[in-house]
């Protein structure tokens, strides 16, 4: 990101999203479902709807729920040597502040991650996928209205999405940067991002999968959900 002058008041200071930088920019999704839950179409159809508009990388998180069989499902045959899939599933537990079932999404996830336990709650779900390597983030969080303390308590979320477009029209509910702004008027920050995902690198010529190994190592990228 780019900041004014240093020497600008910090309180009228502007960050402004680095699109017009040198470096490539990757376009992907990390927030999808297929009918292997409650998608519309099948795990192919969606990767080829996505390759078929420019996408660079796709995750197929379909809700990791029993009524499910609890899918992760392995997309790696559908990788290419310019596009390629990572693993991982949308997590659920009991229960947020509000008594609702925890939405975190986890990409890198391994093929034989376990379902939660009976008493497996929501940030110790998200810090098991954390420990698998996986990149974790808030789902949604306005449609069930997470809190501040429900974001706080998830140590090893890694994002919070901001904007999800489906929620959005379902209840008018897609927009959670209040959730960003309280959390760092109590000194916390995260990622904000969106529905899909742009990753920012500032060096040309990176390879995919390294600009992915890279964003789940937590180095410098702009994240953006779209």
């Amino acid at each position: 990101m780019t900041i004014t002058d240093a020497g600008e008041d910090c309180a009228t200071a502007r960050y402004q999203p680095p699109f017009d930088r040198p470096g490539r920019f990757y376009r992907g999704h990390l927030h999808t479902h297929s009918t292997r839950s409650d998608g519309a179409l099948p795990p192919e159809a969606v990767v080829e709807t996505y390759q078929q508009q420019g996408y660079d990388f796709l995750a197929l998180t379909d809700h990791f729920l029993d009524s499910f069989g609890f899918p992760i499902t392995d997309t790696r045959a559908l990788r290419s040597s310019d596009f390629t899939m990572q693993l991982g599933a949308e997590l659920h537990a009991p229960r947020t502040e509000l008594g609702m079932p925890w939405h975190i999404i986890a990409v890198g996830l391994p093929l034989d991650f376990a379902p939660p336990a009976a008493d497996e709650t929501g940030p110790a779900l998200a810090s098991r996928a954390a420990a698998s390597g996986a990149f974790v983030g808030l789902a949604h969080p306005a449609w069930y209205t997470l809190t501040p303390n429900d974001a706080r308590s998830v140590a090893a979320a890694d994002a919070i999405e901001v904007y999800n477009a489906g929620t959005a029209q379902w209840n008018d509910r897609g927009d959670a940067w209040y959730l960003c702004d309280l959390l760092l008027a109590s000194g916390a920050a995260a990622f904000a991002c969106q529905r899909g995902y742009f990753s920012s690198l500032r060096k040309q010529g990176v390879a995919l999968l390294a600009a992915l190994e890279t964003l789940f190592n937590g180095q410098p990228l702009y994240p953006s959900f779209a």
